[in-house]
């Protein structure tokens, strides 16, 4: 199983709408990456050298880490994006349940500024190969990162991020409620959508490995594994908790970009 990462933060906000409240926030990621060129990214094939573009993709080593789990090579995948956000609040109330507390809807709309997707493939550090993209290891790895750059994946990436976020907030009575505490509600509901959206390319990574054992075995018919990714049977499987966001844009027949994304693992 390759591990998937994210840590939210928030970003200083940006100059603001004098009518209307805005934010400026990112989802970023505080761990360094590798150094972005490596030797061979000069000698990838075509196909390779368009899936490290696409994924903003980066080599490093690890020994000690890959030691631990026991690999020989692990793939890091990570989703970045910043957005602002205009947001209402609905009459605060106090608790039901607690009235020491005051209670408010925050409603807010979203406008994405940038989504992109990051990988770092780590690698043992004695590792060589006279051909590094004609081993098993490498060609293993970059079927990760074709499954989370997937055209179909990115469609839903972009419409669960752009969805308006309708959130609670509570903060004590005898206190004013801060735009600090809006915020902090804001992005964890981002940070949650990222979470799950990384589990759903997770389960697919995980059929990878199931089907190949780790790489070490040939799938039998490539095409119709890939082309079965991200289906409705296999985003209901994971229970993937916004099915319903993502439902309308899910194809019943992979799509000429889709098929055209595979063969990018076959281009010379």
């Amino acid at each position: 199983m390759l591990p998937l990462h994210a840590f939210a933060q928030t970003s200083p906000s940006s100059s603001a709408d004098d009518s209307k409240p805005r934010k400026s926030s990112t989802i970023d990621f505080p761990e360094s990456r590798p150094e972005a060129n490596h030797p061979w990214f000069e000698s990838a094939p075509s196909g390779m050298s368009k899936l490290i573009a696409l994924g903003n993709v980066r080599f490093g080593t690890d020994d000690e880490r890959l030691r631990k789990a026991r690999k020989q090579a692990f793939t890091f995948f990570r989703i970045k994006a910043s957005y602002r956000y205009k947001y209402t609040q609905q009459d605060g109330r106090l608790e039901d349940d607690d009235p020491s507390q005051w209670v408010a809807v925050i409603d807010a709309k979203l406008r994405m500024l940038d989504i992109h997707l990051e990988h770092d493939v780590y690698l043992q550090s004695g590792w060589q190969a006279t051909d590094p993209w004609d081993t098993a290891l490498l060609k293993h790895e970059f079927d990760h990162v074709a499954i989370s750059t997937d055209p179909r994946f990115r469609q839903f990436l972009k419409q669960l991020l752009q969805q308006p976020i309708e959130c609670t907030v509570r903060w004590p009575r005898d206190e004013q409620l801060t735009s600090a505490i809006i915020d902090q509600a804001i992005n964890a509901e981002m940070a949650a959508r990222i979470h799950e959206l990384e589990r759903l390319v997770q389960a697919q990574y995980d059929r990878l490995d199931q089907a190949s054992r780790d790489g070490r075995n040939t799938i039998e018919d490539r095409e119709q594994f890939f082309h079965s990714l991200y289906s409705l049977d296999s985003i209901r499987e994971c229970h993937f908790l916004y099915l319903d966001t993502v439902k309308p844009l899910v194809q019943d027949r992979p799509s000429k970009e889709v098929r055209e994304h595979f063969s990018l693992l076959m281009t010379p």
